[in-house]
């Protein structure tokens, strides 16, 4: 239903047989030994149709109750994608609506002018992961080392406009390092020599691409112990120290982080998004909103019932609307705003910041509907937030987030009661995009 694999096998189905009904299990634990996703297809030899009966056994489902009865009261009607490369996803006949209507205002994000890349994948995560009594050390023996030491952020850290940062770090040795790496690093070579034999026992470090042995006196393999697998070059380094958003690889919370200014690198538990052009503040905002969540969260397999795996194959499909220039404006001044609320600990303002952010995000794709019900934010905010200077000391971003949630949450505010009527004044819609996702 989404992976790369089974795109002839729905080939097949979209041309070949009829599918009368599926039964999707979602994350629910069907086989005992086995974490996989599960699901029943009757299919019948006729023509294909394009519309059919489909469940999805959400984990409210227990095996002891009538699996007939609670399909039938989780009803909804699939409509069979044309393209066969297209992930197929079994929603409620009122989240499915609006996916569509999503999707249809959207571009793929494989179409924008953005790049999604891996973490760092060291092949020896002990010799190269350093902690802080490791990352002092070493600089006093040698401030050289400073050069190769970045900070290290694992997938498990990101969350929803916060990094949850455990004060580690790692070396980054790039490709072609080793010819100079002893005289110029003499810290950290040591360091690295006492993982010797464990770095030559690397894959790549003694077989080439092709699995064969270079037989080279300098290294066998595709690049010498000393250094990173999938030999890092300068190139694909620079990639960390641009602006990029950061996410993990599986996650349960579906988080996401603007990295503009500390140059994090994540390990291969985690992916990058970076762009030449495209509005990232923009992007991590739709990608952490409910809209996002509620049309798109089952495009991505499950592992377990409450992970999902947000690999680039899948994510690269997600189509997403593109913002005006006003509307990226105004994230550019967001996004950073409760990141950092979150990273100087105002939760109460972080959370109000969020719940207005993500009615901002649903106004980019429903503005008209919101306009009929009084429920339009983007304008009435943009002279609220103009002066905000994410690059201001800390005690004067946690000034001026102070005063804004305090303005904009008054019990007078226009803001304010827009957010309290949301769902009750579009129960059909923006309700129905609020709790479907909830996570």
């Amino acid at each position: 239903m989404r992976a790369g694999y089974g795109k002839n096998l729905r080939e097949l189905f979209i041309s070949k047989v009829r599918i009368d009904e599926i039964l999707d299990f979602g994350g629910i634990l069907v086989f005992n030994s086995a974490t996989v996703d599960t699901c029943t297809l009757r299919l019948s030899k006729n023509a294909p149709q394009k519309n059919f009966p489909s469940s999805y056994m959400r984990s409210t489902f227990a095996f002891d109750c009538s699996l007939a009865a609670f399909a039938e009261s989780n009803s909804s009607i699939f409509k069979l994608p044309s393209d066969p490369s297209q992930s197929w996803a079994v929603l409620s006949s009122a989240r499915q609506a609006i996916r569509e209507q999503v999707s249809a205002l959207g571009i793929p994000i494989r179409k924008w002018n953005v790049h999604i890349g891996y973490g760092i994948k060291s092949g020896l995560n002990e010799a190269y992961y350093l902690t802080r009594e490791q990352h002092d050390r070493m600089i006093e023996q040698d401030p050289a080392s400073q050069e190769l030491i970045v900070k290290l952020i694992r997938g498990r850290e990101v969350e929803r406009y916060r990094i949850d940062w455990e004060d580690t770090y790692q070396l980054i040795v790039k490709f072609g390092s080793h010819e100079y790496f002893e005289n110029l690093y003499p810290a950290v070579y040591t360091h690295l020599c006492q993982f010797e034999e464990r770095l030559k026992a690397r894959g790549q470090c003694q077989y080439s691409r092709l699995r064969i042995s270079a037989n080279d006196d300098t290294f066998p393999g595709q690049h010498h112990w000393l250094e990173l697998d999938n030999n890092p070059s300068d190139e694909y380094l620079s990639l960390f120290r641009e602006p990029k958003i950061i996410y993990p690889e599986i996650t349960k919370w579906l988080g996401f982080y603007f990295d503009q200014k500390e140059h994090y690198f994540p390990n291969n538990k985690a992916f990058i998004i970076n762009s030449n052009g495209d509005p990232l503040e923009y992007l991590t905002a739709f990608f952490n909103s409910t809209l996002f969540r509620c049309c798109f969260i089952d495009d991505f397999p499950t592992q377990g019932e409450d992970r999902r795996e947000l690999r680039k194959i899948f994510f690269e499909k997600i189509p997403v609307k593109k913002p005006t220039a006003a509307q990226a404006g105004l994230f550019e001044r967001l996004v950073p705003m409760i990141q950092s609320a979150k990273h100087i600990g105002e939760d109460t303002a972080a959370g109000f910041l969020e719940d207005l952010i993500d009615a901002c995000v649903m106004e980019c794709y429903f503005r008209e509907h919101m306009a009929e019900r009084d429920l339009l934010f983007l304008d009435e905010l943009a002279p609220h937030i103009a002066d905000y200077n994410p690059d201001a000391p800390e005690s004067k971003q946690r000034e001026f987030i102070m005063e804004l949630h305090s303005k904009l949450n008054a019990p007078s505010s226009i803001v304010r009661n827009r957010l309290l009527r949301i769902s009750a004044d579009s129960p059909d819609l923006l309700a129905v995009i609020k709790k479907g996702g909830k996570v």
